[in-house]
């Protein structure tokens, strides 16, 4: 048996055997391009996962998509993970992008003594602030976000671990309903490079059966945030945002790999300039 027999042998029969999901495929087809049978293979999934998830959209669904260009039927978790990533980006540039940049409020401020001083506010704060931003940007898709979702409960009436921020929609058939699992980071945080798997992956989405989270770490940069008035500033990476990007990207491939989810990182940045 030659070596190209070889390839479609081992890729059939992973995919027999439900080894391969199609993004690990994608993900070969992104590591060795050059190779035909891994490219026809991704194409012939390519077009069996479309054609198995399309549904017809409602009457109700093609009247509001006539009335808003912007809107995007969601049948799969996929199109629904990308459009969560598209309103985070439209985030990050709506509170950067005007004269007076809204993700100042995301800060703490003390104009009083004699140097200005800055420090950002908590978690919570930000994962809130996300979830009332997706919950509008993405009404026009029929989309529901769900702020602290109770996802376990300890004994004895204490809480249990909060996940940030759910996503959920029915899907189009109506048998099930499409979930992302959203966890929210500030860079100080001290878990911040290994929550994606401990917390995120482990904790959330493979206990509750979610395959798609998504990642997502507040930037937070400024010369006046110093950790003589906050401890957080000595616990921030010093590493730069482009840098932390390629970081958590890579991390998300490879959590996606060995856990066969889905995981996506976002960085946003929310520095102070």
């Amino acid at each position: 048996m030659g070596v190209e027999e070889w390839k479609s042998y081992i890729l059939n029969e992973t995919e027999s055997i439900d080894i391969l999901k199609p993004e690990h495929v994608l993900q070969l087809k992104q590591l060795i391009p050059d190779c035909n049978i891994v490219r026809d293979h991704w194409e012939m999934i390519r077009v069996q996962f479309q054609r198995e998830s399309w549904y017809a959209p409602s009457i109700e669904g093609l009247l509001h998509m006539t009335e808003n260009a912007e809107s995007k039927p969601i049948t799969n978790e996929y199109q629904l993970i990308e459009a969560l990533r598209e309103s985070l980006e439209a985030f990050e540039l709506e509170w950067n992008g005007n004269e007076n940049p809204l993700v100042a409020l995301l800060w703490n401020q003390n104009k009083g003594s004699l140097k200005h001083q800055y420090w950002p506010k908590d978690e919570n704060l930000l994962s809130d602030t996300l979830k009332y931003f997706v919950s509008k940007d993405l009404q026009r898709r029929g989309l529901i976000a769900n702020r602290e979702v109770q996802v376990l409960r300890k004994q004895g009436g204490e809480n249990g671990a909060l996940l940030d921020i759910k996503v959920e929609v029915p899907a189009t058939n109506g048998t099930r309903t499409l979930r992302v699992y959203i966890e929210v980071k500030g860079c100080w945080n001290e878990d911040l490079e290994t929550a994606m798997l401990d917390q995120l992956t482990n904790k959330y989405m493979v206990q509750h059966h979610c395959d798609f989270g998504m990642y997502v770490v507040g930037w937070y940069q400024c010369s006046h945030w110093k950790k003589e008035w906050d401890y957080r500033a000595g616990k921030a990476p010093t590493y730069s945002i482009h840098k932390a990007r390629e970081l958590f990207s890579a991390q998300a491939k490879n959590i996606s790999i060995q856990s066969r989810k889905r995981i996506e990182a976002v960085i946003l940045n929310l520095s102070l300039r």
